[in-house]
């Protein structure tokens, strides 16, 4: 305990106070400020081209080999989890509030991402870990690698349903989200014997 305190201590000696740190307001040039909106706007042109049109689901990785970003369906680029999931959805809420989507485009993508998700294989209302994408509309993706349900994948996708269920207020999409949400029970991962085995 002595350690630690001391640790955090030199630690806490090192770092600046808010008080010293700069206002960005004013510390940020305008030559920055083109750079920043530069760079925010090839960040969505690029997470849209990694969405699978067919589920509405962000991939795992892009693939380059053509010298542009896209999806290379039948290969291991081609599988997602809830992880990159969740991240397309809060993308798709992101791109809609920093004006790159309408409204109207962006419940569309959502109610895509949320029609696979319904009817997705899951355990006990809890997605698997990976899932394999065909790019074939109306096609289920199936599970891939191992079959194992990650409580952080699950609960980095449950946060980004949450996101939506507040992006989006009184809509169907708040209602499917939340029954999405309704069917898992955390309290699984707690069990030290969830097979009751």
């Amino acid at each position: 305990p002595a350690k630690v305190a001391l640790s955090l201590a030199l630690l806490g000696q090192s770092l600046p106070s808010f008080a010293e740190l700069p206002d960005l307001r004013t510390a940020v040039t305008e030559s920055d400020g083109r750079y920043l909106k530069e760079l925010e706007t090839e960040t969505f042109k690029g997470l849209f081209k990694l969405i699978d049109p067919a589920t509405g689901w962000l991939v795992d990785y892009a693939s380059i080999a053509s010298g542009d970003v896209g999806i290379r369906y039948g290969t291991d680029g081609s599988k997602t989890s809830p992880t990159n999931i969740g991240l397309g959805a809060t993308g798709i809420v992101l791109a809609r509030d920093r004006g790159y989507i309408s409204n109207d485009k962006a419940m569309e993508g959502m109610r895509s991402l949320l029609s696979t998700l319904e009817k997705a294989e899951k355990y006990k209302g809890f997605f698997f870990n990976w899932y394999l994408l065909t790019g074939k509309k109306g096609a289920t993706p199936g599970t891939t690698l191992n079959r194992f349900v990650s409580s952080v994948d699950n609960g980095n996708l449950s946060a980004a349903l949450i996101v939506a269920i507040e992006a989006f207020p009184d809509t169907d999409i708040a209602k499917r989200a939340q029954t999405i949400l309704d069917a898992q029970d955390y309290h699984f991962f707690l069990d030290k014997n969830p097979s009751g085995t």
